[in-house]
Formats: structure tokens, sequence, C-alpha cells
């Protein structure tokens, strides 16, 4: 019977130990996906947060120089202040603060207060006006900020005990454990602790302690039906046990309503009797208690709606004070929010039209700055304003927003898990895998005709014992190992949803920022293009223009070429070169700038190409105009342009090259220049070029048979002979198929070979064919059996040693024209074959004949700007993607660039091993430090210059 038993059981817990292997086994795959998903966030969140940071780097240098220049010399360009301040978080506007000390040697505060002292009698005390000490509140750091003021508060005899729960009730717990670290380290003391001496009623005071402590419940999640029931008893009993005119017990009240939040604040009034809570605080509660207590019963903006209507409205004159206190502590995302609950609460006369009543002058100005988003802000004034990057939340408020959709998802996932559908992903995986899973097999037992001895069957006895005991044990284990797994499972995608809201917060934080860049490049080329003639240091002016346009990414000049279009209806390239004339620099611009942007549909395009592509039609159709090959040559056209473009463009860009023309000229381009050159063996090789068929596989194999015909054939018959047989002639046919389509690799075997078998002259393809033939059909054999960047870099070469004058327009149309990933590839190629930098060959010469182009082109090639710290005290420069920062004051004529570095912050970390979100601010951007420069140059250096930093650059 035992025995029986013992088996009986024994197949219950095999049961059993099956499922919570399954269910073990299901959770563990729900684990590994998340852990996939969050692999794969990983590198886009990353990515994101180094891209924000380098943006707001950039910024902040910036718009540390557009104060600095707002600040310079007689009078106070306000507006320029006010539109900067209140368009930044207190993150971005601390970055300011940052570069601003490194660069002007002071801090933006002490900036306010020289600047915007009060007409009465200012000059004398020092004493700020209501816009310098608005300001100031937005320079200072926001835990300083709430640690001064909360100290004010108590300064002096007496308590400002309704300021004071403002102050501290609005605060997050993250704000408040900031505020306590600067007040003791402000003022030497605990907040706690001196709280403790200022407020004298003992209910009110040890609330506010707590509060202090930061720790309420931020998730605004309703108490359970039965918590909030049992609440409102024990505030209902103590309000009750009140005695006479004796205060209330107040320990129960204060420890409920320490860690409350509003939302759980009408969840008790709902069970409270008649829903009459506040009544009741109101009858049975005094003073500052009564206050405390029902101002943690309301949400933040409320609050602050209602101290700022009473600042507006209450006594004969405006309290500016309160103003400052509120307005000045909050970006502008947060005073848009303001804006909202106030306009809610007083519908008669919203928060706008009641500064617009109260209010006057420049103050007027910037409170409505804080309140007015960006799209109300261009309706009521100027369209071209900067566009805020202050829309976005202070971290610390995202990082609020982000706890709370953890928490929803972690209770989401609570609430849908099922131990089944896990149980069915577990059997389904042993299955899919062909593996059996673990079980124990139980031995056939019926207690029929057993003739066992007693010793036998109580050994069999213990053994099953021993085996159930095991089970046990084992199914015990898993059910500890199910209850990690399942916190695990339910953390982890907590964690994945946290990652996904920051994601979409980051992507609209980079999207208002990068529109922010694009908008101020675009004001800034038509405010330099238009006023060039009106600068009296016309040489900076061009940096600077060279600073934003050759240090942009080809998107971020897209970008600010759609917002110039926007404000001024107009091409920006196009309007660059208008202004600055048809000089090799203005071109140069217009280069880079047009082909970064779109082109059509227009009266010349029926659809829109890249314009890089539309940028060589015009080119082409340069080449081949009467004009041009009078001026050039006899065969017809402007061969350097035809071999520039031809020859290094890929079969894609090519194809899109003749849709393009074709678009534009309603002809081929094949038509045009069998017009131009005629039906000759050069024509042929263009034609060849433009069937798009070039082998551009680098492993393709060479047909050695094939090439020592070919190569035999050009020795025995010569060059020029093959040449000039023409199509007619089969050997002449292969020559220009091969030229045409042969890969880099195979063209360069059959060169090899020629110059092995060349036996009686010793020279290679290249040098036969410069000795046999025409100088354009010579460079042209040559374009095809160079690659792409040896091929650039021997025309800009020729541009310059060739000729006796350097042709600066054709190095502007190759640099110009190139992306910026090619000029490094072009740069390798021209030190590889002429034993001397680009940048060095530049400088001797065009250096004394164009100095601005010079300049123009090292900043293109170096990836750095020239500077201009002698103009208005250092305009603010362009820089790259991502955003190196320069501040050099002048260029020498071989001198390199030294390039700041920006320093890497920390970013938000997604550790893998820790699925929840690490309890601690994202910070988002942190203050770009401006290293030392260290000089290039300590001595005097020689005209030869050596590789001046480019290769540590690349």
């Amino acid at each position: 019977k035992n025995i029986t038993t013992a088996l009986e059981l024994m197949k219950v817990l095999k049961t059993d130990f099956h499922r919570l292997t399954m269910i073990h086994t299901g959770i563990k795959l729900g684990i590994d996906d998340h852990n996939a998903r969050i692999s794969k966030i990983q590198p886009q969140f990353d990515e994101l947060i180094n891209e924000k940071k380098s943006y707001l780097a950039h910024v902040a240098e910036r718009d540390a120089d557009d104060i600095r220049r707002a600040c310079k010399g007689f009078g106070t360009d306000k507006e320029a202040l006010v539109e900067i301040l209140t368009n930044r978080t207190d993150e971005q506007i601390q970055a300011i603060d940052k570069v601003y000390q490194t660069k002007y040697g002071m801090s933006l505060i002490k900036q306010m207060r020289e600047e915007l002292t009060s007409a009465a009698g200012g000059f004398i005390t020092g004493a700020l006006s209501d816009l310098g000490r608005f300001l100031e509140n937005k320079c200072e750091p926001a835990a300083e900020r709430d640690a001064r003021l909360v100290y004010e508060c108590m300064k002096g005899f007496g308590t400002s005990d309704t300021i004071l729960i403002e102050l501290l009730v609005t605060k997050s717990n993250t704000e408040m454990a900031a505020l306590r670290g600067a007040y003791q380290t402000l003022y030497k003391e605990p907040l706690e602790q001196r709280l403790k001496k200022e407020i004298t009623f003992e209910n009110y005071r040890n609330l506010m302690i707590a509060v202090v402590t930061g720790a309420r419940d931020e998730s605004y999640q309703p108490y359970e039906p039965a918590v909030a029931k049992a609440y409102a008893n024990v505030i209902k009993q103590t309000f009750k046990d009140k005695f006479c005119c004796c205060s209330i017990n107040g320990k129960k009240i204060n420890a409920i309503f320490a860690t409350i939040n509003f939302v759980q604040f009408d969840s008790i009034n709902e069970y409270y009797p008649n829903q009459k809570l506040v009544h009741d605080i109101k009858e049975f509660c005094g003073g500052d208690h009564e206050q405390l207590l029902l101002a943690l019963g309301k949400p933040k903006y409320t609050i602050l709606s209602q101290s700022i209507h009473k600042a507006l409205t209450s006594g004969a004159t405006v309290d500016k004070e309160a103003l400052n206190r509120i307005l000045g502590s909050l970006c502008k995302f947060q005073c848009v929010t303001l804006k909202d609950a106030y306009n809610k609460l007083y519908p008669e006369l919203p928060l706008e039209s009641a500064i617009e009543k109260y209010l006057s002058g420049p103050y007027r100005d910037a409170c409505l700055h804080m309140i007015l988003s960006a799209d109300a802000r261009k309706t009521a004034a100027n369209p071209k304003h900067m566009t805020p990057i202050g829309t976005n939340n202070e971290p610390m408020d995202d990082f609020a927003e982000i706890q709370v959709i953890g928490n929803k998802s972690y209770q989401k996932s609570i609430d849908t898990y099922n131990d089944v559908t896990c149980s069915d992903r577990g059997e389904a995986s042993f299955v899919q895998r062909n593996i059996q899973p673990p079980s124990v097999s139980i031995p056939e037992w019926d207690g029929a005709g057993v003739s066992m001895d007693s010793k036998a069957l109580t050994a069999m006895l213990s053994e099953y014992n021993n085996t159930n005991n095991g089970l046990i044990a084992s199914n015990q284990q898993l059910h500890q190992d199910i209850s990690t797994a399942k916190e695990m499972l339910f953390k982890l995608s907590k964690q994945v949803d946290e990652m996904n809201a920051w994601l979409e917060i980051l992507g609209v934080n980079k999207k208002h920022i990068r529109k922010h860049v694009a908008k101020r490049d675009a004001l800034d080329i038509y405010k330099y293009a238009t006023n060039i003639g009106t600068f009296t240091t016309n040489t900076v002016v061009w940096d600077i223009l060279t600073g934003i346009v050759c240090q942009r990414s080809r998107g971020q000049i897209s970008d600010a070429n759609a917002e110039f279009f926007l404000m001024y209806n107009q091409e920006m390239g196009a309007y660059v070169k208008k202004c600055l004339g048809d000089t090799d620099f203005s071109k140069f611009l217009y280069y880079i700038i047009t082909s970064s942007c779109s082109v059509g549909p227009n009266a010349e395009y029926s659809i829109k190409y890249d314009g890089g592509y539309a940028l060589d039609v015009e080119f082409i159709t340069q080449a081949i105009s009467t004009w041009s090959a009078w001026l050039t040559n006899s065969s017809g056209v402007d061969d350097n342009i035809l071999l520039e473009l031809l020859f290094t463009r890929s079969n894609a860009d090519l194809k899109m090259l003749k849709i393009c023309y074709a678009d534009k000229n309603k002809k081929t381009l094949e038509e045009d220049l069998a017009v131009a050159i005629g039906k000759n063996s050069y024509n042929l090789l263009f034609q060849g070029c433009l069937g798009c068929n070039r082998d551009e596989n680098p492993l393709t194999p060479v047909d050695v048979a094939s090439a020592t015909y070919l190569v035999d054939c050009l020795i025995n018959q010569g060059i020029k002979s093959i040449w000039d047989s023409g199509v007619d002639s089969s050997v002449c046919s292969q020559f220009l198929t091969t030229l045409a389509t042969a890969s880099d690799n195979q063209l360069k075997y059959i060169n090899e070979l020629f110059k092995q078998k060349n036996v009686a002259n010793a020279k290679d393809l290249l040098d036969e064919a410069k000795a046999a033939l025409d100088a354009p059909i010579a460079k042209a054999i040559c374009g095809r059996f160079l690659n792409k960047y040896a091929f650039l870099a021997k025309c800009i070469y020729d541009c310059m040693e060739n000729t006796m004058i350097t042709d600066r327009t054709t190095i502007v149309r190759i640099l110009g024209r190139a992306r910026k990933e090619e000029i490094p590839l072009i740069c390798d190629a021209y030190k590889e074959k002429y034993q001397q930098t680009l940048v060095v060959a530049l400088t001797q010469s065009i250096g004394k004949n164009s100095p601005n182009l010079l300049r123009s082109l090292r900043s293109f090639i170096f990836d750095d700007a020239p500077g201009a710290a002698e103009f208005e005290d250092g305009i603010a420069l362009g820089v790259q993607a991502g955003f190196k920062s320069s501040s050099i004051s002048k260029y020498n004529s071989v001198v390199a660039v030294p390039v700041a570095q920006v320093v890497q912050q920390q970013q938000p970390q997604m550790v893998q091993q820790q699925p929840m979100m690490q309890q601690q601010q994202p910070q988002m951007m942190q203050q770009p430090m401006m290293q030392q420069q260290q000089p290039m140059v300590q001595q005097q250096q020689p005209q030869m210059m050596q590789q001046p930093m480019m290769m540590q650059q690349q």
C-alpha cells in the first residue's frame, strides 16, 4: 500500500515537474526575446544620445557668442538675450555658461548683472531691473536657485510660509534631493535642521520635514479602493477625535500626506464621507498646516497658476518677484503647460492677456516668450524667429515621464502574465529543436502476485521515497526559479518600453535641435551674404560663411536650404552666388550648397533630383557650349569637364546624370556629345562610358588571353595607329571597349603587362599615350587607367603645375562637387603621387592671389573652420556633422588648423544586466569644455611645410 501511494505521488510530482519545466523554459525564451530587443535598440539609443550631445555642444557655443555680441559695446540688445535664454532649458543654459566662462572670462549671471541694472539708481547701487532679475534666475543653476529662494523665505524675522510651501511642494523627488544638497553646500546647514528652527507649529513642521525628504509617490496611480477607504476612515476619525480648541493629532494624517500625490488625494476623497475632505481640512486644521495639506492634494501647475494669478491681480502692483520666481525657474515647455493650466482655472482672462495687460516693455516680452509656444509666436510676431530648442522637457521631466511609462508597463506585464501561455511556448520550443525535455521514469507496479520479502519491499519503498523527495526539492527550486525569472521578465519588459519611450523623446528633441541649427544657419547666411559690402572686415565675414557652409554635412546643408527657402523664397546657393559675385569663392560655396540639396520640380526639371546631378548637368552643358569649345580646343568640347565627370562617376550616377540631362535639355547626352565631337574614336570612348557597363567588381578575374592580344597589338602597331584607325578596326574597337567597361584592376593588369613587354623604351601605356597622342586623348586614356581619386588628384595637379596661371575654376569645381568623405581619399592620392600634401600645394599656388578661397579650401579639407576672434569677440563658427569646435583667430599661410575637442560626456546607460532604468537623471547634454589650444607652430616654419595635421585628422 505504501509503495502504491509513493508511486501515485511520483506521478503527480512528475506532472508538476514537467509543467514547471515548460513554464520556466517559456519565461526564459521571453527573457531572451527582450534581451535581443534591448540589444537592437541600444545602438539607436547611443547614436541619438551622441548626436544630440554634439548638436547641443555646438548650439551652446553659438549661443555664447550671440550673448557676447548682445552685451558688447554701448547698450544691450535685450531682445537677443530674451530670444536665447527663454528658449533654453536649465541644462542648456548651464552648458552656455561653461562656454561663456571659458571664452569670455565671466559667468552669465555676472554678465546679466553688469548689463541689466535698473534705471532708478542702478548705476550707483547695482540693483537689477525686472528683466535683469528674471534673466538672472534663468542663468542660475536650478538647485542653487531653489536653495537660495528657500533660504530667502526663512531669512530675517519670520518665515514666508506661502512661498516656502509653493517652492517645496512643487519639486519632484529628484529636484528635492538636489535642493537639499545645494542648501547644505551654500549655507553649511542641513535644510531639515533649519526648518526645525524656523517652524514652531509641530504638525506643520513635521509634515514639512517629511516632504523635504523627497519620498513622495511619483507613480501618479490612484490607491486601491481598500487602501483609499482605510485612509479616508483614519483621516475622518482623527478629525472626530479633536477636542475643543486643541489641535488635531497630526501624526496619522502626516504619515498619509507625507508621500501622497494629487491623484491619490482624489482617490481618498472618493471614499471620504460626502467627498468633503477639502472642507474638513479647512474646518479642523488651520494656518500653514492647512495650506500644506491642501497643496499636497493639488497638481504642480495648479499651485503655480494660483500663485501667478495672485501676483498679477491681488495687489495694487504686480508682484514681479513671484513672476521671476516661477517663470524664471521653468523652461519653455513647462511654461506652456503652466499657461494651459492657468487658462483652465481662469478662462475669463487668459495668462497671455493678463501679462499684456499688467506688464510692459522688455520684461513683458520675456514673460510672453516663456508662455507662448513657437507656433503661437510665429503668428504673433516675426516668422524668422529662431526655433526654440527648449520645446523639449527638462531632463528631469522626461525622466519622470519615462518612470510613469515604465511603471505602467511593469504592472501590465504582471496583469497579462499567463502560466499556460509560457508552458505552451516551452513545449513548442522543445518540439522545434527536436529535444526531449528533462523527465522522470516511473516504474510499473500493481502489487499483484508479488513474491518479495519484507526487506526487498522496504528497500523499494525507500528508493521511491527518495525519488519523491528529490522531485519535491526540484519542484520547489523550479518554483523559486520561475518567481525570479518572472520578476526578470517583467523588469525587462519595463526596460524595453522605457527605452522605446526614450527613443521617441530623443528623436523629437533631435528634430527640434536640428531644425534650430538649420534655421540659424539660414539666418546667418542671409545676414552676412546680404550685408557683406557693409562689413569693414570682409575677410572675416567670408570666413564665417565658409565656416557655416564647409563644415556642415550634406543633410545639414539641405535642412538649412529648406529653411532658407521658407523664409526668403529662394535657393540658398543661388543667393550666395548672387551676393558674392561671380568669383571662385562664391562658386565654391555654391557648388557645396547645391550638391547637398535637391532640385525640382521647377521650370527646368519635371521631378526632384539630387543637386549634384543638376550641378553635373550644368557643367556638361557648359562644356559642350560653342564659346567654351572655341576657347579650349578644336575637339568641340571642354575635355577637362567631361573627363572629370564621365570617368569618375559610378554606373548608377551616370544613369541618373543622363536622365537629369535629358529632362532639362529635352535631348539625350549621347546625342549632344555626338554632335559636338563628331564620329571618331574620342566620341566612341565617351559613348562607351555612357553605356554604364563598367565592371565595378574588384574581384572580377582578368581575361589573360584577351589582355595579352590587346597589349601585343598596341606594341606592334603603335597606339597612335590603332587610335587613328577608328571604329572600322577591330583592335581599336576592342581597345575602346576595354577602356569603357574594364574594372580598375583589369586596366592595371593591362598597363603592367604593357610595361613588361615594351622592352624597347620601357614605358608604360600611360607614358606611351602621352608621347604619341594629342593631350586631350592622352588625358582621357590616363583617366581610365587611373582610379577615380588618383585621376582627380592628377587633374588638380595639372591645374597648378602645367599652366602659367593656376586654373582655380577647375580646382573649385572638383573639390566643391566632391562629397565630404571623398576629400581625404583625394588628398591621400595626391600625396602618394606627388610627395606633397594637397593643402601645401594649394597654399603655394593660390595663397597670395586668392587668400579667401584658400581658407575655404583648407577648411573643407581639414574639417575645421577658420576663426574670427577679433570680429565681435568671436562669431559663432560652423562645424561639421559631429560639430568639432574651432576657435583659432587667424590663418597663416601654411599653418595647420588646431581643433578644440568637445569633451565626451556621460550619457544614460541602458545596462542589459540591470533591466530597470537607472534611477539617475539622464544627462541629455553636458557642458562642452573648450580645451586650451596648443600652438601648432612654435617657431617660424619653412615655406614647404610637412603634413599640416591632415593625416592626424584622417
